[in-house]
């Protein structure tokens, strides 16, 4: 399993993080936090957005949950993307709520 996280420190977006399985972008104060961006292929598509107003504090805990959820439901060699079709939006949210 491989996982490509991308950062941004404005809502700019220049270094293309919403191409990342999980990307985080500052907002100002808070941080926001997309998943499911896949940047190669026929299927290229935008992350969604999984967290919005996240403090610094926040941040690492609601990656490693997330990261930690996926290693441990993910089917084989499962790709994030796919993964988080699979999962749901809505369910990723309810495990990785602060």
């Amino acid at each position: 399993m491989s996982l490509k996280i991308g950062y941004a420190g404005c809502a700019l977006g220049t270094s293309e993080p919403l191409l990342k399985d999980i990307s985080v972008v500052k907002m100002r104060n808070t941080y926001e936090v997309f998943v499911g961006g896949e940047p190669k292929g026929l299927k290229t598509s935008i992350a969604q957005s999984l967290r919005s107003g996240l403090t610094e504090d926040q941040l690492i805990p609601v990656i490693l949950s997330l990261i930690n959820y996926y290693k441990a439901n993910a089917k084989g060699k499962e790709k994030f993307k796919k993964f988080i079709d699979r999962m749901t939006i809505e369910l990723l949210q309810q495990v990785v709520a602060v």
